[in-house]
């Protein structure tokens, strides 16, 4: 027997859980216009030292979601759980239509992860359906992204691993087909304008939000350059996020004909751009060397201004249709 949920391929993958959460949602027609009115602003939390930073899509994970009426969740405890019977209840949740939000797992009983019998530890995983002994998961294998086949005794033993805490959790995640959501260009040109207009660094509660995430950044390379070691190794996660965001700037008016085509080839270029100082990224990781860095401050800032400025001209110059 096999029972999948529909998923689709996600357009951002750096972050496991935000990209399985948007597969999801872009395969439910109701709701997959999120997608184009969403995913344009970013946010940066960072500590005093800048030397380590999360940047995440604004209003991307599954929360957001569930607060906006557009998914039903439930919590769930591994104490009050058995062990033997977790496959089962597993695959009865899914009958039910939900996706499966394992927050922790021990990587050591997962045969596709680096850490498979050699080291303990904690990870996310997410799962959308199943067959008679596997479960099918979203995940990184080989640095990319996939669908993966994964024993069902394996995940059994990967979550009840005693490596974690009795109140480890996961949660359903169900899609509510009951609402629908349509695109509105004064929306999405809204959102553009928080992005631009209203974003900024706030010191005091270590935040950064829209063209404000661009100076953080900023601090971190700084920061690494000047403490920099042979061992050292940056965050290739930071600078492919700065990229997939470009990217959805431009899925946004991709086809529809709604800003002229010298600022969608523009915004294209920034997303080129972006791709660029991500794979500057890769190369330092190999060489290790910081002048790569110190280019890369340059791109981020040209890039900044070059943004700004294009979308502004789409703020100013998208029509919309009669």
């Amino acid at each position: 027997m096999k029972y999948m949920l529909k998923v689709n391929e996600p357009l951002i993958k750096t972050n496991q859980g935000s990209a399985f959460i948007q597969a999801v949602v872009m395969a439910h027609e109701n709701i997959s216009d999120i997608v184009i009115i969403n995913y344009k602003d970013l946010y940066c939390k960072f500590e005093d030292n800048y030397e380590n930073l999360e940047l995440e899509f604004k209003n991307s994970d599954w929360e957001y979601y569930r607060s906006i009426g557009l998914a039903d969740m439930n919590l769930y405890h591994r104490k009050y759980l058995a062990s033997e019977k977790f496959a089962e209840f597993l695959k009865e949740r899914i009958d039910q239509n939900n996706y499966l939000l394992l927050y922790s797992v021990d990587e050591f009983y997962l045969p596709y992860t680096q850490f498979y019998r050699k080291k303990h530890y904690r990870h996310d995983t997410y799962i959308y359906g199943y067959s008679d002994d596997h479960f099918y998961s979203m995940a990184y294998l080989n640095d990319s992204l996939q669908t993966i086949k994964v024993n069902q005794e394996d995940i059994s033993k990967a979550f009840f691993s005693s490596y974690l805490c009795d109140n480890t959790t996961f949660s359903t995640f169900r899609v509510n087909e009951n609402v629908r959501v349509s695109c509105s260009i004064d929306v999405v040109l809204d959102g553009l304008k928080e992005y631009v207009y209203k974003g900024g660094v706030d010191e005091e509660k270590q935040l950064a939000t829209g063209l404000g995430v661009y100076f953080i950044m900023d601090k971190y390379l700084e920061h690494f350059i000047a403490s920099h070691s042979s061992q050292g190794k940056i965050d290739l996660k930071l600078f492919r996020t700065i990229w997939e965001h470009k990217k959805m700037l431009c899925v946004k008016f991709q086809g529809q004909h709604l800003v002229k085509d010298e600022v969608m080839n523009s915004l294209h270029k920034c997303e080129q751009d972006a791709l660029v100082v991500f794979r500057m990224s890769l190369r330092y990781m190999i060489s290790g060397d910081t002048g790569i860095l110190n280019s890369m401050r340059d791109k981020l800032e040209r890039l900044r201004v070059k943004e700004y400025e294009v979308i502004l001209r789409v703020i100013d110059e998208i029509q919309i249709p009669s």
